[in-house]
């Protein structure tokens, strides 16, 4: 890594990350919904926006949209609810290993005066806050983060699983802001030399996290990744699809309990703790 790098952490799911959002869900419902449940809803819900808000005007297209939009704004301010009443309860909790991750690739580079970015792919704060109150205990400033998908600080920007930024359904304003946020975040990893994927998928469903981490590691300056997550294996074969393949990117997976249990996956396939 050189004098002055840059590290950049994505943040995936917390614990009870789901719990708060099909509450939020479960009352139009007369019967129990999960995860799964919920994000098939939502992705039918977003379509359905879509169909409305791209077919001919007339008054059954006119109450459609009304309808459903408003429902929309609804339900994510019933999220937004449940979700900051499950974290001022203590409801949601990053990992302990979370702490471990922070402390083996962040707080090195902060000790040569680098920069941070932390990027919090959930609508809560709940990383936010436990990067915050980790860090500060040995390091002065502060730590800002870009919600990719929104946060619960505006419930309007919450950013619902297959949605895009450019949606017939939004205002100028919240396809400006949101859109702001992504155009944030790929030039923050422009200057990174080295990004770690903690607890998140990367989901196929979700292109536009995968476009915005493609251009955004598409830079000079991108030494290394790091992928902490249960199956490293497999998150580590979508990294490398995002990766500039005229650049040699250091791709590492961690065991996510045992951080010294490496394997690297490009540019060379070694399995071993190194």
């Amino acid at each position: 890594m050189t004098e002055h790098s840059k590290s950049s952490l994505i943040v995936g799911a917390v614990q009870q990350a789901w719990s708060p959002v099909i509450r939020a869900l479960q009352p139009d419902f007369d019967f129990p919904i999960d995860g799964d449940g919920a994000n098939s809803f939502f992705a039918r819900l977003v379509y359905l926006l879509r169909w409305w808000h791209s077919s001919p005007d007339n008054e059954l297209t006119r109450t459609n949209r009304k309808q459903h939009l408003e429902y929309l704004h609804h339900l994510k301010s019933r999220i937004a609810q449940e979700l900051s009443d499950a974290q001022n309860a203590g409801e949601l909790a990053v990992r302990p290993q979370y702490y471990d991750v922070i402390d083996r690739f962040v707080v090195p580079d902060r000790n040569k005066n680098a920069s941070f970015m932390l990027v919090n792919t959930n609508w809560d704060t709940v990383a936010d806050e436990a990067t915050r109150s980790h860090l500060n205990k040995t390091h002065d400033g502060e730590v800002y983060s870009l919600h990719i998908h929104g946060s619960v600080d505006d419930h309007r920007l919450l950013y619902l699983p297959s949605e895009l930024t450019k949606e017939p359904y939004r205002t100028p304003d919240e396809d400006q802001r949101i859109g702001g946020i992504h155009g944030s975040i790929m030039r923050g990893l422009e200057g990174a030399s080295r990004v770690v994927i903690y607890g998140l998928s990367l989901s196929p469903l979700d292109a536009e996290l995968l476009q915005t981490l493609a251009a955004g590691f598409s830079n000079d300056n991108l030494e290394e990744v790091h992928v902490v997550v249960p199956d490293h294996e497999l998150v580590a074969g979508r990294v490398r699809l995002l990766l500039d393949p005229r650049k040699a990117v250091k791709l590492i997976g961690h065991d996510i309990n045992d951080l010294s249990k490496e394997t690297v996956y490009f540019p060379a396939e070694v399995t071993g703790n190194q």
